[in-house]
């Protein structure tokens, strides 16, 4: 029996989310669990089930991808989260990296 990986996806673009789980989900050893587009939204699913992976924006309206991931982990240790932006920035690359970011797009 194959495993599956179960993904939680956080993005502010609902155009980008679906492109993303479309995409994502071609693969039969991923099982998207959630995919929100606000803060809240989140906090509520990852209170409910947690992934094993997160992909998160680093760029959003209410909060940006730095301080998601600090509050994320402070409730949920052993999360893995995968970050991405358009933004080329190596400050930013080292910062996420630096906090724990499991990885970097």
């Amino acid at each position: 029996m194959e495993t599956k990986i179960t993904l939680g996806i956080f993005d502010d673009h609902p155009f980008f989310i679906k492109g993303l789980k479309d995409f994502l989900e071609q693969y039969d050893f991923i099982t998207i669990i959630f995919a929100v587009n606000t803060r809240l939204d989140l906090e509520n699913e990852l209170n409910k089930k947690l992934p094993d992976i997160l992909i998160l924006d680093v760029l959003a309206p209410d909060v940006t991808g730095l301080e998601l991931y600090l509050s994320t982990r402070k409730n949920h240790k052993a999360l893995k989260i995968i970050s991405y932006t358009s933004l080329r920035s190596e400050i930013l690359i080292d910062s996420l990296l630096g906090i724990g970011v499991k990885g970097y797009v």
